[in-house]
């Protein structure tokens, strides 16, 4: 994992100093990759555990807990277990652990078992995509006309301008329809 600073001094180098990339190389003792991941990035990368932590105090009831969840599913809503009464159950057990190691088991679990990973593929026809709509008017309906003379029904040739007073009226669709 490289430093904020290191990561910094990669990039001052490059673009202030003008160094080149076989440079930077032999500066950092870094390939060439990973200078050029540096120099196109714009902020460093974050820190991903790759393995998970050994759990010496939880790990013995793990498999008591998840025996107490998947009772969970058979159980009476009243009747289920909280996180609370399962620390409260394997402290019974022996477990010398704090009640926040079992409330974290639980709703991670729980995180697991309700929501998963679910994706619906999105596809859209090429020039037709979610924000380009186009309402298609099967039969135009006069909603409304402001005329000065009281008509509903614009003249032909009558032009409406804020000079003569007019309004054009506001025609809108009977049924629209989406494509």
């Amino acid at each position: 994992m490289i430093d904020v600073k290191k990561w910094e001094s990669v990039r001052r180098g490059y673009y202030n100093e003008g160094k080149s990339v076989r440079t930077l190389m032999r500066e950092t003792g870094h390939s060439f990759r990973t200078i050029r991941r540096i120099i196109e990035g714009n902020e460093p990368g974050h820190y991903v555990q790759k393995k998970g932590r050994a759990a010496p105090v939880l790990g013995a009831y793990k498999a008591q807990i998840d025996t107490m969840l998947e009772a969970n599913a058979s159980l009476p809503r009243k009747q289920q277990y909280t996180a609370s009464r399962i620390y409260q159950r394997v402290r019974e057990a022996g477990f010398a652990g704090a009640e926040s190691t079992v409330r974290h088991y639980v709703s991670g679990v729980r995180k697991q078992v309700r929501r998963p990973a679910v994706f619906l593929p999105l596809s859209f026809e090429p020039g037709r995509g979610a924000r380009d709509r186009r309402v298609v008017c099967d039969a135009p309906v006069l909603l409304a006309a402001h005329l000065r003379d009281g008509v509903s029904e614009p003249k032909a040739g009558s032009i409406f301008s804020r000079a003569r007073g007019g309004v054009p009226p506001l025609w809108g669709c009977a049924v629209a329809v989406d494509l």
